[in-house]
């Protein structure tokens, strides 16, 4: 019984978050005064606002790994 609790509770969808890792440039999430900084962290449906030309961002998440934006 305790088995089929654990498993049914690992089975149910987790939400994805992001950490962020560096910032290039000027970021800022949309909704928020505050440009995005290292240590940051994300949700998935967060919208990124690239201010600056070049400007780039890396995040991680535990379930889908490193990404560079």
């Amino acid at each position: 019984m305790i088995l089929l609790i654990l498993c049914l509770l690992l089975s149910l969808p987790q939400k994805s978050e992001f950490f962020v890792l560096n910032v290039k440039g000027s970021v800022q999430v949309q909704g928020r005064a505050t440009l995005l900084r290292k240590g940051d962290k994300l949700g998935e449906k967060d919208k990124l606002q690239f201010l600056s030309a070049g400007s780039a961002a890396t995040v991680i998440s535990p379930g889908k790994g490193r990404m560079d934006l």
